[in-house]
């Protein structure tokens, strides 16, 4: 006797999925149908690692490999999905995924609802604001928590801050971890103040502007890449 479509439905079982991850894939920069492809991979592969079958997710979502793969890259862009590689039985390297990036995410985002933006500081919001508005876009979870991070446990003044957010503008690197770096940098050189770096700016283009006499001293002073020095 055939099922009729209500025993299917039930017999075929069912796919849970995070009310937070519906509620915030938006605030994640993820769209309708990325959100769509990780239900079905926690569904497909409800273990913490998993080894991503590529034929079976391009059938099941109708793409290509290319196209597969550059959705993959957005979620690993976007924190979200994270690759690993352990070692097979045979010697060769195996890719192994998992979503703990977007687990750790959601967490934040939790705790960030647990409390209204009344209560968060001016300074905060001020530091959240403007590098949304440099970025051009929402700020993840994890990176707001990296800036609060700035802010409460590394006590970097706010001017610094928005000195490292212009110095990675400039470099064309709308990146939160970019600018981290940059602070990371300024640190180990002793700045620890928007004084301080203005003057390891003076006293570095002055060398790069105090030439030999038989040395052609036109030359343009370069951008100081931080990450580098």
């Amino acid at each position: 006797m055939a099922l009729t479509f209500q025993e299917h439905w039930i017999y075929s079982g069912s796919t849970s999925v995070p009310n937070a991850l519906l509620q915030n894939y938006r605030k994640l920069q993820l769209t309708a149908d990325e959100c769509l492809l990780i239900a079905w991979l926690m569904q497909r592969h409800p273990e913490e690692s998993f080894v991503l079958n590529i034929r079976e997710s391009c059938q099941q979502f109708g793409v290509d490999e290319r196209q597969l793969f550059s959705i993959i890259q957005h979620l690993m862009d976007r924190q979200v999905l994270e690759i690993k590689q352990r070692e097979a039985q045979d010697g060769k390297k195996v890719d192994y995924y998992s979503f703990k990036p977007l687990l750790r995410q959601l967490e934040v985002l939790f705790k960030q609802n647990s409390f209204s933006v009344e209560k968060m500081s001016q300074k905060d919001v001020n530091v959240l604001t403007l590098i949304e508005q440099e970025f051009n876009r929402q700020l993840s979870g994890f990176e707001i928590e990296m800036i609060s991070g700035w802010i409460h446990n590394d006590k970097y003044p706010q001017e610094l801050i928005v000195a490292a957010l212009k110095e990675a503008v400039l470099n064309q690197a709308h990146n939160v971890k970019y600018i981290d770096r940059i602070l990371l940098a300024w640190k180990n050189k002793g700045i620890q103040s928007a004084q301080q770096l203005a003057a390891s700016e003076t006293r570095t283009k002055n060398a790069q502007v105090d030439v030999k006499p038989n040395e052609t001293a036109s030359q343009s002073v370069p951008l100081v890449n931080w990450v580098k020095r």
